[in-house]
């Protein structure tokens, strides 16, 4: 049984992490909403889980629906934390 808050917070950190870095090599400011969409939420959920099918095995198309959405919740609210704190040290 997957732990649906655990993987969430663990895609979406990653996911977070990802856009920042990628952000910095491009020379963007981490500012504004959160970059993300639901459909990139939806792919870094099914890759994950795809890519841990043998731990996990196969996920219900509604489990993972619900956990596409808290990963996009989760990583929108700490790029919005964590965008406000990269604008204020750039103040």
């Amino acid at each position: 049984m997957v732990n649906a808050e655990l993987a969430a917070q663990s895609i979406a950190d990653g996911w977070v992490a990802r856009v920042q870095r990628d952000l910095r090599v491009a020379n963007r400011a981490l500012a504004g909403g959160w970059p993300g969409t639901m459909r990139e939420a939806r792919a870094v959920t099914h890759a994950h889980f795809y890519a841990t099918r043998e731990q996990h095995g196969a996920l219900e198309a509604e489990e993972l629906e619900r956990i596409a959405r808290m990963t996009y919740e989760r990583a929108r609210k700490r790029w919005l934390s964590s965008a406000a704190t990269e604008s204020e040290s750039d103040a």
